[in-house]
């Protein structure tokens, strides 16, 4: 069975390039949840002021 070799390293390799997508998601989710933390924080004070 020659045929089944290539199609699992390519499903490893796929696996593997899906892993490292995900990885670079949840790396770029969290660099966007503390800019928004760094924005509220900053805009806290001007929203505080508008409310008045």
């Amino acid at each position: 069975m020659p045929d089944l070799e290539p199609k699992s390293s390519l499903l490893d390799e796929l696996e593997q390039r899906q892993d490292e997508v995900l990885a670079q998601l949840d790396q770029l989710n969290a660099r966007i949840e503390n800019l928004l933390d760094e924005c509220l924080q900053t805009r806290k004070p001007d929203l505080q002021t508008a409310d008045l």
